[in-house]
């Protein structure tokens, strides 16, 4: 599912360690396959209007663009400041996307990540959504533990729990059970 994770620490000074994400988090996959260019605070409002997810993966026509490309492009669908301070605004914990930057390829002043690592927003790049519908899941990151990087090549593993199985493990409740 994913290949970096990033703190860009020698950067800025406020950042997440990613080592000390809990265990393994809720996240939400956002359909944002309708973003033309880029994803924007009004495309997070309307693809997450009610969710609590303190880790978003950002699915984009990256998923497929970028994948079946004979190269690599650089006009790959990114997020926008404005779309980080929304992020920030709602308490997120960690971004993921299905491209090989969040950034606007060629923004000297990096602004988005900027925005993300001072708010300790761990960044998620290169994730393979493809197959992935929009919805929970439970997410599993496994970078490497390097001392002294930007960042770190990652496992990341999306867990299907539409079944409550997990939750119900996690927590000692049954949600299928308290529906009926």
């Amino acid at each position: 599912l994913g290949n970096i994770a990033q703190r860009l620490s020698r950067l800025w000074a406020r950042v997440a360690n990613l080592n000390e994400l809990p265990g393994i988090p809720p996240a939400v996959v956002a359909d944002l396959t309708s973003a033309a260019s880029s994803v924007s605070a009004r495309d997070l409002e309307r693809a997450l209007p009610e969710s609590k997810a303190r880790i978003v993966l950002l699915k984009t026509r990256n998923s497929t663009a970028l994948r079946t490309a004979e190269r690599w492009s650089d006009n790959y669908i990114y997020l926008e400041p404005e779309g980080a301070k929304w992020l920030r605004d709602h308490q997120c914990a960690g971004v993921g996307v299905d491209s090989l930057g969040i950034e606007r390829f060629g923004r000297a002043d990096g602004a988005t990540h900027k925005i993300l690592l001072a708010a300790s927003i761990a960044v998620l790049e290169g994730l393979d959504l493809r197959a992935v519908a929009p919805g929970l899941y439970w997410l599993a990151c496994l970078p490497l533990r390097l001392t002294g990087l930007d960042g770190a090549p990652a496992r990341a593993i999306l867990i299907d729990d539409s079944s409550g199985t997990l939750l119900s493990a996690w927590t000692g409740h049954d949600p299928i059970q308290e529906r009926n």
